[in-house]
């Protein structure tokens, strides 16, 4: 699995290519522990490049979206194959994870939600 970092704006893109597996999910973990270390709060996780993705890939999607909920960051999941789309469906996770079409209309998403809750008055 090959992952690459971009950034746009306070977005951090991780575009993940290969099998998102028990062999290497954890290095997507690992990336996104990082990006948290250093302060990060806006991700999106392209897996445009990604073909395959068993119980332990899942998992560590669904792990970083509870670290990253639990801070207040936000999360979306862009450009799922067809293929990752149906194990969503069938597991039934496709809603507890935020998933967008694209990465612009994750940006978008992101965008919007991040904008609303800088608006919300503290309690």
């Amino acid at each position: 699995m090959d992952i690459a970092i971009r950034k746009y704006q306070q977005i951090h893109i991780i575009d993940v290519k290969g099998d998102l597996d028990l062999y290497n999910a954890f290095h997507l973990k690992e990336a996104v522990q990082k990006l948290v270390d250093m302060g990060a709060r806006l991700f999106i996780v392209n897996m445009k490049g990604v073909n395959y993705v068993d119980s332990s890939g899942i998992g560590a999607l669904l792990s970083i979206n509870r670290l990253l909920a639990k801070d207040g960051r936000r999360l979306c999941i862009a450009s799922i194959t067809q293929t990752v789309q149906n194990l969503m469906n069938i597991t039934r996770l496709a809603g507890f994870l935020p998933i967008s079409k694209t990465v612009v209309s994750a940006i978008e998403t992101i965008e919007v939600v991040a904008n609303a809750s800088d608006r919300q008055p503290a309690v």
